[in-house]
């Protein structure tokens, strides 16, 4: 008796706390935000240590020869989009602009995951609880690329990847393939994403396709007005060497020829077969995990584009353990055994390799994706039910 009393007290107790945190979840998320930023502002002086890449683009992109970008500097291996969207903060006094720049990206991030709410049903009892634990990790491992890094293109490519999602969730397919071209826009990785697309009705697969043509086109085409900007195409880094892909055995310590089209038909593979499965919530995660699983680099802010992918798997997923591997098994073993390479890329390998059978077989909660015209003359909607 005594033990069901304190259990049921317990219960209660815990109940109240989420009831408090639910209430207001973008207010704990935003204070959870600040206190990020403080903490790695305070720990690690190198903030923003690859925000020089945007500074040489934008500066590039206002000079006297704004086309001639990725002939004068093939080793910024970005979006223009990016570029242009970071220009105000650039051109602001130092630090200033920086200090403005690290908030609004880490500001992207929240938005991301407020977004990513907006997939939940109605009547799962537990999915906001299940989203906001999905949100503290996620925003944990976003300091990272946001804070620590400064990869606006990258910021700014998750974050259209996520509305796009939610914009196809609500069927307003038009405006999601738009959002992917602009991601796109920012960060070239991000195109396989564009195969979720294959969710909506038939009809409307020519038309989103041309909407993510064009938006595309019209950013990268006047780029190539310079012939020389083939020689972002043959730039390279080293490999990592807790790199996935020295598993591999690779003799050559620089890119392999065949690693961004490889990495882009896997993931475009991986994300055609989750539409067609129903299962577009683990789209992103897909994405980057095959990215991941092929790139050369090791780099800790790659970690948030998974913790980010796997809070939208957990959404639906049976047991949701998706952003809290990639949290572990992603970020953790650097400084777990930071000077065992091999170690370091098995664990990397095994992860990933978790995180993408997760993400297209795992177990899930019955759910309902609504995919249908945006238009106001056809409401017409497809409702996909998939048993958990």
């Amino acid at each position: 008796m005594v033990q069901r009393i304190v259990r049921s007290g317990a219960g209660r107790a815990v109940d109240a706390v989420w009831g408090v945190l639910l209430r207001r979840p973008a207010l704990w998320l935003a204070i959870w935000s600040v206190l990020l930023i403080g903490v790695q502002g305070a720990a690690d002086s190198r903030s923003m240590s690859s925000w020089f890449y945007i500074v040489r683009g934008v500066h590039t992109i206002l000079g006297p020869q704004p086309l001639s970008l990725f002939a004068m500097h093939p080793e910024l291996q970005m979006g223009p989009l990016a570029f242009v969207l970071s220009a105000p903060f650039v051109l602001l006094p130092h630090p200033a602009g920086t200090i403005a720049a690290a908030v609004m990206m880490q500001g992207a991030g929240l938005l991301a995951v407020l977004a990513a709410r907006g997939l939940l049903r109605p009547s799962d009892r537990f999915g906001d609880r299940r989203w906001f634990a999905g949100a503290v990790i996620t925003m944990a491992a976003w300091t990272e690329l946001a804070v620590r890094y400064g990869h606006a293109d990258d910021v700014l490519a998750l974050l259209g990847g996520v509305l796009a999602l939610r914009l196809l969730h609500d069927g307003a397919v038009l405006r999601a393939a738009l959002l992917i071209g602009l991601a796109v826009d920012c960060k070239p990785w991000i195109a396989p994403l564009a195969f979720v697309l294959l969710m909506a009705p038939r009809r409307r697969w020519l038309p989103a396709a041309s909407v993510v043509v064009l938006v595309v086109a019209a950013v990268w085409v006047p780029f190539f007005i310079d012939p020389h900007w083939v020689r972002a195409l043959r730039f390279t880094i080293a490999v990592d060497p807790t790199a996935t892909i020295r598993l591999l055995g690779l003799a050559d310590a620089r890119t392999p020829a065949w690693c961004r089209p490889a990495q882009i038909l896997l993931g475009a593979g991986a994300v055609a077969l989750a539409a067609r499965r129903g299962r577009p919530e683990s789209t992103l995660l897909l994405v980057v995990v095959t990215r991941l699983l092929l790139d050369p680099g090791a780099h800790l802010y790659y970690a948030a584009g998974a913790v980010l992918g796997g809070c939208l798997l957990d959404l639906t997923a049976v047991v949701p353990v998706a952003a809290s591997l990639a949290l572990l098994g992603l970020e953790l073993p650097p400084y777990v055994f930071p000077f065992q390479d091999l170690t370091q890329a098995v664990i990397r390998v095994v992860t990933l390799g978790l995180l993408g059978v997760l993400a297209i077989a795992g177990p899930r909660r019955r759910s309902a994706v609504r995919v249908g015209a945006s238009t106001a003359s056809s409401r017409s909607e497809r409702v996909v039910s998939v048993p958990g």
